[in-house]
């Protein structure tokens, strides 16, 4: 279908056709990140990275997919936050990294707009940047209502849009 997709005469579309197709291509990258994300956290789960002879997940991802350290490390730790219907807790594989942990303020409801295409990884890292900086002190149910009003608001705005209205959050709850 992509290679269809990419040899396709897109000058015969109308304008219409033309901004649906942008938008579902835009929707299809969402789904495709949370797939990849998910993939990515299971990797760092079971050490996958020091198996294969690197420093960390974040070092074999970076060398990996030649990405920036702060780039690898920035998706390692999304990945961890994003789970959505996954026990939070599996077989234990004494060889993997059982250390890892998403840091506590898991984000299912970024997670479930990431798959479903409605937010962009953007969105979901700044989300992830706002629930780290939430007050501590703070319940889970507390923590649970702050991150679904910034999902919410990252199916309406973009994403500077979402991280000015998380700043306000956080100040709001401190």
């Amino acid at each position: 279908a992509l290679e269809a997709g990419a040899k396709a005469d897109v000058w015969s579309l109308s304008d219409d056709d033309l901004q649906a197709t942008i938008v579902a291509c835009e929707a299809l990258a969402a789904r495709q990140a949370a797939i990849g994300l998910r993939l990515l956290r299971e990797a760092d789960a079971r050490d996958l990275g020091r198996r294969l002879g690197a420093t960390s997940t974040t070092g074999w991802l970076r060398h990996r997919l030649r990405l920036r350290p702060g780039e690898a490390k920035v998706r390692v730790d999304l990945a961890n936050r994003l789970r959505v219907g996954e026990p939070a807790d599996g077989p234990v594989d004494f060889a993997a990294n059982v250390g890892t942990t998403a840091g506590g303020r898991s984000m299912p409801e970024t997670a479930a707009a990431l798959a479903a295409g409605e937010v962009s990884v953007d969105h979901a890292a700044v989300i992830a940047k706002t629930m780290v900086e939430l007050p501590g002190g703070l319940s889970t149910e507390q923590e649970q209502v702050a991150e679904s009003k910034l999902a919410g608001w990252a199916r309406e705005h973009d994403p500077i849009t979402v991280g000015r209205l998380g700043r306000h959050l956080v100040h709001a709850l401190d």
